[in-house]
């Protein structure tokens, strides 16, 4: 009897030392779990910082000669201008204008990605209906047009766009190359 009592204490004892064992570990392993996660945060927050300033830099290369490329158009902006933010009364974010090109007669909206693809036009094509609403409430009678912009622009997206009456802005090295749709479309 007292052998089989001493093989389970000997079993219990082992048990109990591997469970111990194994909390330490698991403190360990959550320690390491949450120096990821904050290493991970960190990380996230230089690609976000990272992907600004290269927004940032497509933004100055698109508005660098927008004015005399539309002036080829036939347009006279007078202003440009960038990131404009439209809110309502109680302040709140309705829309951001990348680049805002403006005269007595038009005001052309341009949105700026590095990458453009056809899900970011229509959602420039609904920022176009919050920006002519807010136009409105404030008696704007100007002709608002859109125009897309951005490093790299998918087929599908630069089709959709011209097919909607949404100008297109491609980088051509040092310049922009202006595609003119289709037919117009004013908001």
């Amino acid at each position: 009897m007292e052998a089989v009592q001493s093989a389970n204490s000997a079993t219990f004892e082992t048990v109990w030392a591997l469970l111990k064992e194994v909390a330490e570990n698991q403190k360990e392993t959550d320690r390491i779990v949450r120096e990821n996660a904050e290493s991970q945060k960190e990380t996230d927050r230089k690609i976000s910082r990272l992907g600004s300033r290269i927004g940032e830099l497509i933004e100055h290369f698109a508005a660098s000669n927008l004015l005399e490329k539309f002036e080829e158009l036939g347009y006279e902006f007078t202003t440009i201008s960038r990131n404009h933010i439209i809110k309502n009364k109680r302040k709140e974010h309705l829309a951001e204008i990348d680049i805002l090109l403006e005269d007595g007669e038009y005001a052309m909206v341009v949105e700026v990605k590095s990458i453009f693809n056809k899900n970011d036009v229509i959602e420039h094509q609904e920022r176009m209906k919050i920006v002519r609403e807010y136009a409105n409430r404030r008696a704007d009678t100007r002709k608002y047009l859109a125009a897309v912009a951005g490093a790299t622009i998918e087929g599908a997206a630069r089709e959709y766009a011209l097919e909607s009456g949404i100008y297109v802005i491609e980088q051509t090295g040092d310049t922009v190359r202006i595609k003119t749709p289709h037919s117009l479309t004013y908001w």
